[in-house]
């Protein structure tokens, strides 16, 4: 059996907004991408994991969003958590399958769409999100309204 993956604390304020300054670059010309990040939140956390959860995130975005994708991500300090929200713009969640979209290979299908995926990665985002003992739920007002991802983790612990 493996071992479990090595959890080190991190300035995870700083981390996301390189993180996500360099992934701005590979947006499609037209898109925007707006960071509202209050600093020096620490998280103790698999840095290799947590960037998983987050290119999901960063690719699912894209994927349904029109050609150019608008996202405004957010992290706040919330008493022993932090709070990590990721919104887009794009087609939105049908409230029949907000509660359903983190299982293993479920698809939100629409008529006449062809897109690529597996159904894997918001079950990946997941099991990563509550490997770190955090907690992940999704809000959309609907078909063509954008989704918002709302995700909790717990802060590091002051030695």
């Amino acid at each position: 059996m493996a071992p479990p993956p090595q959890r080190q604390p991190i300035d995870f304020a700083a981390f996301l907004t390189t993180y996500f300054e360099q992934k701005r670059l590979s947006l499609p010309q037209g898109s925007s991408l707006s960071l509202d990040i209050e600093e020096n939140i620490v998280v103790s956390c698999n840095l290799e994991e947590i960037e998983t959860a987050l290119r999901n995130l960063f690719e699912n975005a894209i994927l349904y969003s029109p050609a150019s994708p608008e996202i405004v991500i957010t992290l706040r300090r919330a008493g022993k958590l932090c709070r990590l929200t990721f919104q887009d713009k794009g087609k939105g969640i049908d409230a029949g399958h907000l509660k359903k979209v983190f299982r293993m290979f479920y698809r939100v299908r629409n008529h006449g769409e062809n897109i690529r995926g597996t159904g894997l990665g918001l079950y990946i985002i997941k099991s990563i999100v509550t490997a770190h003992g955090g907690k992940i739920k999704v809000t959309s007002e609907g078909t063509g309204k954008g989704s918002t991802f709302h995700i909790t983790l717990p802060l590091a612990e002051k030695s």
